[in-house]
């Protein structure tokens, strides 16, 4: 196995373009750090395009945990390229102190608003209880990524992420996730093509507003349905404000007027989970 020992070497040069946006978007490759985020990968099916390790970690088995040494097999056996990094150029692509050392670069998914409807098996008449997330103009990379972890815990079926600021697939929204986004459907769309899918599948729509109509424990989250909710500065813009949409608020007791939107989603999202459990 050939050992990268220079930060000059042109796959480390590209890994480190990934870390931003313009060259994810150009190449439509991500980065995956961490050996739990790279297992959940590959589990979604995103095999990994080539994966970066640390200094001997391949080679001194000694070195490896029970997980590093069953991810690398797998990733051996599927014909990945693995390629070993000298201590100094692997720290400039990891993020952070990465004692697992590995990072890999996957293909970012295309995903379509178009083609969930398909992917959710809305046609069939049998198919009336979908739960989906709505996150609109989120700018905070580990923002998203907590809520799509909220969302996989509590079973969702999908995420779409509306005119958000950041590229979903950014590297930090997929370590917030814990690499929950290759787990799920998680998408971007703009607000009026979401909006136009939500009445064509009639799906009941619930928007987390701070002047909503009424707690949100009192809202019904059956059947179709998607749970709105917006930025924590501005909240939802007025096209999630008519008459067609459920508000609903958290009531806050203390001195804040209103909780980050990650503990918001999972309030929900939980809530929508416990009232289908409870109808099961």
């Amino acid at each position: 196995m050939e050992v990268i020992t220079s930060s000059q070497n042109p796959k480390i040069k590209n890994v480190l373009r990934l870390r931003e946006r313009k060259h994810r978007l150009r190449q439509q490759r991500t980065l995956v750090d961490g050996v739990r985020e790279i297992q959940r990968a590959i589990l979604g099916g995103f095999l990994p395009l080539e994966v970066f390790v640390r200094d001997n970690l391949v080679s001194d088995r000694s070195l490896q945990s029970p997980e590093v040494a069953s991810l690398l097999q797998q990733l051996q056996q599927a014909n990945v390229s693995i390629w070993e990094v000298a201590e100094r150029p692997f720290e400039k692509i990891a993020y952070g102190n990465r004692d697992e050392g590995m990072v890999a670069v996957v293909q970012i998914p295309d995903r379509r608003i178009g083609e969930l409807a398909a992917t959710l098996n809305l046609a069939s008449s049998n198919e009336q209880s979908k739960i989906i997330g709505i996150i609109e103009r989120i700018e905070k990379p580990g923002n998203i990524g907590a809520v799509i972890r909220s969302a996989d815990g509590a079973g969702l079926d999908a995420v779409i992420c509306v005119d958000c600021v950041t590229d979903l697939f950014n590297p930090n929204v997929i370590r917030a996730s814990l690499g929950t986004i290759f787990g799920l459907p998680v998408l971007e769309a703009s607000a009026a093509e979401v909006r136009s899918w939500l009445e064509e599948y009639k799906f009941a729509t619930r928007v987390a507003r701070v002047d909503g109509a009424v707690p949100y424990w009192q809202a019904a989250y059956l059947g179709r349905c998607a749970i709105v909710l917006g930025s924590e500065a501005d909240g939802v813009t007025d096209d999630w404000k008519s008459d067609q949409y459920q508000g609903v608020y958290l009531p806050m007791h203390g001195l804040a007027d209103s909780l980050n939107i990650s503990a918001t989603a999972a309030v929900l999202f939980y809530e929508a989970k416990r009232q289908r459990s409870h109808n099961a």
